[in-house]
């Protein structure tokens, strides 16, 4: 039955002739922003500060050239937006969705929750992680994609770590892309 009362304010909010700020006046907050290394910390800080929304969550992706110190980046960030962002820790960079193994990759994600502790940085949650994701195959990428299931040990095994930390997630799933997988993620998801 809530279904109902949600769907009502969905509709007045879209149908209404008002602005969003004439019937807002909260807290906006960006729930997941990725800077990657080819991205300088001074352009992000310019996009973030161009907008309106009060909090980015931010998080860290890996590429060319290697982006070895996002704590540090998002140190200068947060100085340049005058703390407008949040820390996700990353969870991309251990190379769980490229098949690193796990021990690995479990000891990349401990380092950098330790790096984040180290520098007093509170972080606020962890980036996400990758159960699906489309394949790629354009100029700027070329990936054959992932399909894990919650059970698999990789993906178990990080999602144990933060569950211990109690911080949220975000899990990219793509039941789109992957329409025969579907049922069993969302069933997945419920258990």
């Amino acid at each position: 039955m809530r279904i109902l009362p949600v769907g009502f304010l969905f509709a007045s909010i879209t149908f209404s002739s008002s602005y969003a700020a004439d019937i807002y006046n909260g807290t906006v907050i960006d729930a997941h922003s990725q800077r990657g290394p080819e991205i300088s910390a001074e352009n992000v800080s310019e996009q973030i500060n161009k907008s309106d929304v009060d909090f980015t969550l931010l998080s860290f992706r890996g590429g060319r050239p290697k982006d070895l110190k996002p704590t540090q980046t998002f140190l200068a960030i947060d100085k340049l937006t005058k703390n407008k962002v949040r820390y996700l820790l990353p969870t991309k960079l251990g190379g769980h969705a490229k098949g690193a193994p796990l021990p690995k990759v479990m000891k990349k994600l401990k380092r950098f929750q330790n790096k984040a502790t180290d520098n007093d940085i509170e972080y606020v949650g962890f980036g996400e992680i990758l159960v699906q994701h489309a394949p790629h195959d354009n100029k700027y990428l070329k990936w054959d994609g992932v399909n894990y299931d919650l059970y698999n040990e990789g993906i178990s095994a990080m999602i144990n770590f933060i569950i211990k930390d109690s911080k949220p997630v975000i899990l990219h799933v793509e039941l789109n892309d992957y329409e025969k997988d579907s049922k069993k993620y969302l069933a997945n998801l419920l258990n």
